[in-house]
């Protein structure tokens, strides 16, 4: 109920993200002002000041309002944990670990749907695979600090498994 707006159905995605848009443009201001995107790929800690301190906790004040019990689903929330550890120190993590060539084929498959027919894209394919490579373990260290300092059992962490061989596209042809 207290969920908001949620993003659904774009080109690159036709089944939906369903992400709470309060939450992404949030993080996608973030990542702006760290000169990055949401394919950040290096370890190094992203940086947040006071305002974006304080605009973070009056949106978790405005979804405490609407709901007693609320969440979001926003993978790029993995860049900034130690923001949301702050500001909400009791929440409970529900972590979805993909392989990583899942992850890549994804991305890369959403992006190729976004450029449908553009030959840039396709003529560097290994060096786009290599920055999702790079994305994924980014994002996978995060998560992997993050449990080192967060109360186990206030997460539930789920391995995403589906058979990898007959699902993922031909990269390769």
């Amino acid at each position: 109920e207290g969920g908001g707006e949620l993003r659904g159905a774009a080109a690159s995605n036709k089944c939906g993200q369903y992400e709470d848009v309060d939450f992404l443009e949030f993080h996608e201001r973030l990542l702006k002002i760290n000169g990055t995107t949401m394919y950040h790929n290096k370890i190094d800690k992203l940086i947040y000041d006071d305002y974006y301190l304080a605009k973070a906790k009056s949106l978790v004040y405005l979804k405490d309002m609407l709901d007693n019990e609320w969440g979001f689903k926003q993978p790029r929330a993995t860049l900034f944990l130690d923001l949301w550890r702050e500001i909400l120190p009791d929440a409970n993590y529900l972590i979805l670990l993909r392989h990583w060539s899942l992850v890549i084929n994804s991305l890369y498959t959403r992006e190729l749907n976004k450029l449908s027919e553009s030959f840039q894209f396709e003529s560097n394919k290994y060096q786009i695979l290599g920055q999702y490579l790079k994305m994924w373990i980014a994002y996978s260290q995060r998560l992997l600090d993050h449990l080192k300092i967060t109360e186990l059992s206030r997460c539930i962490i789920i391995q995403f498994d589906e058979n990898i061989e007959s699902k993922l596209p031909k990269l390769t042809q």
